[in-house]
């Protein structure tokens, strides 16, 4: 099994001191600790519903930014269904 990678003060830093090469973005999402089917499909939902806004917001910006969105979405969507993923 992988490893938590730990965010640190440091790693944060360096992040935020590199210039950005493409559009990004940061998506929080709360889940639930228990992997039973009606919380997976509550954390299912909110995961399309925070997918579909990012990729509004993107979409909006300049044409760069519209072909960042087309790739999150292609990748997020796949794990819409990934019933391993929402296991874990």
């Amino acid at each position: 099994m992988e490893q938590p990678q730990v965010l640190s003060y440091q790693a944060i830093n360096e992040l935020l001191s590199e210039k950005p090469r493409a559009p990004a973005v940061t998506i929080y999402l709360p889940t639930h600790i228990s992997a039973s089917p009606p919380h997976m499909s509550e954390d299912q939902i909110r995961l399309k519903n925070i997918k579909n806004k990012a990729i509004k917001i993107l979409n909006a910006r300049e044409e760069r930014a519209s072909k960042f969105a087309e790739e999150l979405d292609r990748s997020l969507e796949s794990f819409l269904s990934d019933t391993v993923f929402w296991e874990r």
